[in-house]
């Protein structure tokens, strides 16, 4: 499993150049079956955020990668769950 590191001011870019950031990682990774991605410097994040994070989800299984999401914050997960994509990603506590 590939590891990700997310950095902190990723939630502000704007739609297409969040897009553009996980669509590079597909490609960088595209060898291997499964990426975990590091949400330990991220804050918050944003519907916008959330809508790239799907985008970078249907690449990766177009290509056969899965994605687990770790050391995500509590307040972050229950936008995961509250939006229902708890269901969706695999999703790891901050520890």
């Amino acid at each position: 499993m590939k590891e990700i590191f997310l950095e902190k001011e990723l939630h502000q870019f704007d739609p297409v150049a969040l897009r553009y950031v996980f669509s590079n990682i597909i490609e960088e990774h595209n060898d291997t079956t499964a990426i975990a991605v590091d949400f330990a410097a991220i804050e918050y994040v944003t519907g916008i955020f959330l809508g790239a994070l799907m985008f970078f989800l249907k690449k990766a299984w177009d290509r056969g990668i899965t994605i687990e999401l770790v050391n995500v914050r509590p307040d972050i997960e229950k936008i995961f769950k509250l939006t229902a994509l708890d269901r969706i990603f695999n999703i790891n506590l901050l520890k």
